[in-house]
């Protein structure tokens, strides 16, 4: 549910523009994936292997935390990768957003 409304549009984060985009520019998604082990990595491990992040903390003592990555095709598409963490510290899910389809014209 919490990843839930990352999905809305606009989500829950700032625009595209404050929203920063991993610390590594060459860094894709699926490889940003593959530095976290979900259950093990802490949010010190993930900060130091993609960067600070948009952040989201809940009363309950999750964390969301977002970034934006341009796209190679186009500089306005952003896929959104997101982490969520548990009151522990560690990562408990995460998931590639893609950016919206542009409609046809």
């Amino acid at each position: 549910m919490v990843l839930a409304g990352c999905a809305m549009p606009g989500g829950w984060f700032a625009p595209d523009d404050r929203v920063p985009a991993f610390r590594d520019a060459a860094l894709t998604t699926q490889a940003a994936a593959q530095r976290i082990t979900l259950g093990q990595s802490s949010k010190a491990d993930v900060a130091a292997a993609l960067g600070p992040a948009q952040t989201i903390v809940f009363d309950s003592g999750y964390e969301v935390w977002v970034w934006r990555v341009p796209e190679p095709a186009t500089a306005q598409a952003k896929t959104e990768f997101v982490v969520l963490f548990a009151p522990s510290g560690l990562a408990t899910r995460m998931r590639v957003r893609p950016p919206p389809a542009t409609p046809p014209r």
